[in-house]
């Protein structure tokens, strides 16, 4: 089960995940994310997510590319090394842009969408 929390830092929509982004949660959350990235650059943290799937993975690629297309940025926030592992065999991990710190993940964004 995935859950999700929204919060605004220096007018950056944060959305922090917890639980597992599996095969039953990517549509839901894919709707939601694409909704927001739609309007805004968004910072992902990930440090409570627990486990993701291909498919889990996948749905960020697709969200990570809308925003691209919109002329926004997903900035993904404290991987754990399961994440990034992941990423590396998918192949993805140069399409994410990711940060160690909100501020970092704030800068990225301004220099990304300027």
């Amino acid at each position: 089960m995935l859950n999700y929390n929204i919060k605004i830092q220096d007018e950056t929509r944060i959305v922090e995940l917890a639980g597992s982004l599996s095969t039953a949660a990517v549509e839901k959350f894919m709707s939601s994310m694409k909704n927001i990235v739609e309007r805004e650059s968004l910072i992902l943290n990930l440090e409570n997510l627990g486990f993701i799937t291909t498919s889990g993975m996948k749905s960020l690629v697709e969200i990570s590319m809308h925003a691209k297309s919109k002329g926004h940025r997903l900035i993904f926030l404290w991987p754990s090394k399961d994440f990034t592992r992941t990423a590396e065999t998918m192949d993805v991990y140069n399409i994410f842009i990711f940060a160690d710190s909100i501020e970092e993940g704030i800068t990225k964004i301004r220099y990304f969408t300027k």
